[in-house]
């Protein structure tokens, strides 16, 4: 009697891979339906399909294993020869990109001129995840264009991957600006800037003729980094001009 390749034997289990019992069900029904003298022959064929699956799973895993290492040693490289050219020098992020949920950002807005802007909220905090070379330290620029209180402005923290970091706030044209220093670092692949403020408010709290009840911060228009250099204030001020259209003064 035949009992079928690997695969017809796989496709006969029960759903449920760690359920013991059903398992164990499984084979007595099946070992019901055979004669006595094939009973040798059902383990046979059952024990080979155990070693073809057992076989298989560990070729994936060496596989796994392998690109798993190979993906280390690429990380471990990032950053450290300026022959490999991943990270990029600066990175530019805007409000009318995509955000997840966990960011700490409400929907997509823009103002009369066409501005995109997204407020923070409904939490304290807001964050970005970036892709830099941090050989050396780089300058970071959040523009914003407004809060509800100079209060909350004046609020403002940053942390970069958990590390509290000195910032500076601004105002170019009409637009409040902060800004810091991103410290040289071993150039990790990914790092995380998250902001802050004391508090956010609902502006249905502030005027009763306002229904707008959500949780808002500041109003998030574009994150610039870049490297720091001789250049910087005029690379600086070019970043936040570039698509706003203010000029110096």
């Amino acid at each position: 009697m035949e009992f079928g390749s690997t695969a017809k034997n796989v496709h006969s289990l029960p759903a449920l891979a760690d359920d013991l019992e059903a398992h164990i069900q499984d084979l007595k029904d099946r070992l019901k339906s055979i004669g006595q003298g094939s009973v040798a022959d059902f383990v046979c064929a059952e024990l080979a399909a155990m070693r073809v699956a057992i076989v298989k799973l560990q070729e994936q895993q060496t596989l796994v294993l392998a690109q798993s290492h190979a993906a280390n040693l690429l990380i471990q490289d990032y950053g450290r020869s300026p022959s490999c050219g991943v990270l990029a020098k600066s990175v530019c992020i805007e409000a009318d990109q995509l955000f997840k949920p966990t960011d700490g950002f409400h929907s997509l807005e823009h103002v009369e001129g066409g501005l995109p802007y997204r407020w923070t909220g409904p939490g304290k905090t807001f964050r970005f995840a970036v892709f830099v070379d941090r050989a050396t330290s780089l300058g970071f620029e959040l523009v914003l264009l407004g809060t509800f209180t100079e209060d909350t402005l004046k609020s403002i923290q940053c942390h970069v991957c958990g590390v509290p970091v000195d910032v500076q706030i601004e105002h170019l044209g009409v637009h409040p600006v902060v800004t810091g220093v991103l410290p040289a670092v071993n150039a990790p692949v990914r790092t995380l800037l998250e902001f802050s403020v004391e508090k956010t408010i609902s502006p249905a709290s502030i005027s009763s003729d306002n229904t707008d009840e959500r949780k808002l911060g500041v109003m998030f228009h574009r994150l610039t980094v870049q490297e720091n250099g001789p250049d910087s204030e005029r690379e600086r001020r070019f970043f936040s001009f570039g698509r706003i259209g203010g000029s110096e003064k």
